[in-house]
């Protein structure tokens, strides 16, 4: 019996962990993505579809840095997926800022 594995599991099939998943395979690692049920309806749905992690920290500790980042990558991410796909994932860029 041959055993599927992979050098990288990612826990969590929402916005952030779909796009890390398809970061690394881009990188040529080889990666299993885990979600108890449909990719994007846990934290994802819950959230409605927000990328604002950062405004829930105060912006002295580094997470607050490492998700303004994350959040900044989406617009580079959108227009590959949609040229690579056709798909278009709806990003707007509208709201709050920080």
């Amino acid at each position: 019996m041959k055993v599927n594995q992979s050098e990288v599991i990612i826990v969590g099939g929402g916005v952030i962990g779909a796009s890390i998943a398809y970061s690394l395979a881009k990188r040529g690692q080889s990666v299993t993505l885990l979600e108890r049920g449909p990719l994007g309806q846990e934290a994802s749905a819950a959230a409605a579809g927000m990328l604002g992690a950062q405004s829930e920290m105060e912006d002295t500790v580094a997470l607050f840095q490492w998700a303004r980042k994350s959040r900044a990558m989406f617009p580079e991410l959108s227009g590959e997926l949609r040229e690579l796909t056709g798909i278009d994932i709806g990003l707007v860029r509208e709201g709050g800022e920080i």
